[in-house]
């Protein structure tokens, strides 16, 4: 937002400004005492520290909302995260589970097939599946 030489350089703009009107002053009230235009003077310059004050409060603040704001869309966006990287490592599994009983029933069904033609060979020729 606004850094020390933002700062610096909006104070001196307010000071030309100010000297400005201080000659506008002066050449308006040639009479005037230097004590009042000092005094005057001294006025101008709390007035404008206090609103450059007030300035720095306003952004800061709205700095520490926007810092509040994001720390919450961050922990929103990390729970999200975290909530996809235990679907992911559910998901994995559930793949994995299901190829290892993909794997197993095939094992299943060739031993099965192997076990059928081991009868089927061991069976005389002409005997019957009834005769056995």
């Amino acid at each position: 937002m606004f850094d020390a030489k933002d700062l610096d350089v909006f104070k001196s703009m307010m000071m030309s400004v100010m000297d400005e009107q201080l000659v506008r002053l002066r050449q308006n009230l040639p009479a005037f005492p230097e004590e009042c235009l000092t005094i005057l003077e001294q006025s101008m310059l709390v007035t404008i520290d206090e609103h450059l004050r007030q300035s720095e409060n306003m952004v800061l603040e709205e700095i520490e909302r926007t810092r509040k704001y994001l720390e919450r869309k961050t922990e929103m966006l990390q729970k999200s995260l975290r909530e996809l990287d235990q679907y992911y490592h559910i998901t994995k599994l559930e793949n994995d589970n299901t190829a290892l009983l993909l794997k197993i029933t095939d094992d299943l069904s060739n031993r099965l097939d192997t076990l059928e033609q081991g009868t089927v060979v061991r069976r005389a020729p002409g005997l019957t599946s009834a005769a056995v």
